[in-house]
């Protein structure tokens, strides 16, 4: 959990300053494909279960627009405890 939160710093730092590079700061989305990706990364890094699970929204949401099932699965096992809220979660994530 200690290192998901320091890795939530460190995005989140780049997601607000890497746009200022930019001369026109939503040019960012052009030019780094993954930008839309690294932002949903920091939502999961920074957020609860619950949050996954509304962004994830059935496989409708913005979460199934830029990560497998399998690549949000590890994460979700990753950063949180053996709960059966996690674990119903899982479940829901095919």
């Amino acid at each position: 959990m200690e290192m998901a939160a320091q890795l939530n710093e460190m995005y989140t730092l780049v997601v607000q300053k890497v746009p200022q590079l930019f001369p026109d700061g939503t040019d960012v989305n052009v030019y780094v494909k993954s930008w839309i990706k690294l932002q949903e990364l920091v939502f999961v890094l920074g957020g609860s279960l619950r949050d996954i699970d509304l962004h994830w929204d059935d496989g409708a949401g913005p979460l199934a627009k830029h990560f497998t099932t399998d690549e949000l699965r590890s994460l979700i096992k990753a950063l949180f405890q053996n709960t059966q809220f996690r674990a119903n979660l899982l479940s829901k994530i095919k």
